[in-house]
């Protein structure tokens, strides 16, 4: 069957029957991508490159368009051995901090994304945590209580309160409805990260030697103690799925272990020195890790690619967080900064412009730069129409005449 013929059929059976109740969102899913399929073919692509009303002849709606972009993106490769577009694009990016919050009057050692993405919480060794916009960076609140470094900071799972742990040997609780502390937990030794479980009522402590902590969050009290010395770590996190853990080690990596088979799975070599924070986007695919080298990198987690640098700090970057949505990214360093970092632009993408990517990158792996030409004009007009940054990015993958 011709495939643009198959894509029109795929097209209405979507549309049929996606609106059947209870099972429209499952049903787009599949349709998009099975019609990604389709589409990312090295016929179709030709299709698309020939044809400047291949698109609108295939009569699709926004959303289904919005989905079909995310199934090419996480799906499409030119090869086996390539990655996926995605990741391609990601690697290739410039990506330039847009927005830096100062305002510390010291080193910034932690930072943490509210669960709406709407704020960011920071620690510091001014001895004060703060809160911001995320959106234009201004700055919201500015907890005061400890006496010495906030070594980090973390939200709870409603986003009503926060929690900040300290050189002074507490844990703080503080109500950010009205800026006002609820708890202080004392008993703490040097305490190098703090967590809240999914469970509102419990957060957890890890200490520099190896002891992790459970504690009731409404009146401070200890709830177990444990004490593992098998990994010796600057920084652990857990995958989304809670099946990996990603450790910073002191040896300038980051290590992707299997904890259902306690195997190492990954070694991620990159940074110049010690390797200070890590991170796991939201979906998994992704880690993000912070060097006192002055950078952040990330990461494919499951073939340990490194995909992109973000050079901006002027010294060590101590902490690194994924926003909820994974579209950006927040870093805290010595240089008394946060910054927000916009990785993902690909979700402002249209479905052309995702189309021109994967055929650029289809010539690119042929080693051959896509040659657009006099009958070629439309796709000019997409390529103008990329952001700026992807343009210089793939400048020398393209001949336009």
């Amino acid at each position: 069957m011709n495939k643009k013929l198959k894509i029109f059929i795929l097209t209405f059976i979507c549309a049929l029957f996606s609106v059947s109740i209870g099972a429209v969102e499952p049903l787009q899913e599949l349709c998009a991508k099975r019609i990604a399929q389709e589409l990312v073919s090295n016929d179709m692509l030709e299709q698309f490159k020939n044809n400047p009303d291949f698109i609108q002849n295939m009569g699709l709606n926004n959303d289904l368009q919005d989905l079909i972009k995310t199934a090419i993106l996480s799906s499409y490769h030119p090869s086996a051995n390539t990655l996926k577009l995605n990741d391609w694009i990601l690697s290739i990016s410039t990506i330039t901090p847009a927005i830096t919050l100062t305002g510390h009057n010291d080193t910034v050692t932690s930072v943490a994304w509210s669960p709406d993405e709407r704020r960011i919480a920071t620690a510091s060794a001014d001895h004060t945590a703060k809160i911001w916009d995320s959106r234009n960076g201004a700055l919201l609140n500015t907890l005061t209580g400890h006496n010495h470094t906030v070594t980090s900071v973390a939200w709870s799972p409603n986003g009503n309160h926060i929690a900040t742990a300290s050189f002074d040997r507490t844990v703080k609780i503080w109500d950010l409805r009205n800026g006002t502390l609820l708890h202080t937990l004392p008993g703490h030794d040097l305490i190098t990260s703090i967590a809240w479980l999914s469970n509102e009522d419990r957060i957890t402590t890890a200490l520099g030697d190896g002891t992790t902590k459970i504690w009731d969050s409404q009146n401070g009290t200890l709830l177990l103690s444990l004490t593992s010395h098998q990994i010796a770590s600057s920084a652990i996190a857990l995958s989304p799925d809670e099946k990996q853990m990603a450790t910073a080690l002191l040896d300038d990596t980051a290590k992707i272990w299997d904890l259902e088979n306690d195997t190492l799975l990954l070694t991620l070599i990159g940074h110049n020195s010690l390797v200070m924070s890590v991170a796991w986007s939201p979906d998994g695919n992704h880690i993000a890790t912070a060097s006192l080298d002055k950078t952040a990198k990330i990461w494919n987690s499951r073939n340990g690619t490194l995909l992109n640098t973000l050079i901006g700090h002027n010294d060590t970057v101590t902490s690194v967080a994924w926003s909820p949505n994974g579209n950006h990214i927040a870093t805290a360093s010595f240089d008394q900064t946060a910054k927000i970092w916009n990785i993902h632009q690909l979700s402002e993408l249209s479905l052309e412009q995702t189309l021109l990517l994967a055929l650029i990158y289809h010539d690119y792996q042929n080693n051959q730069p896509l040659e657009v030409d006099a009958q070629h004009k439309y796709l000019h007009t997409i390529y103008r129409s990329l952001p700026a940054n992807t343009q210089k990015s793939i400048r020398n993958r393209i001949i336009i005449e």
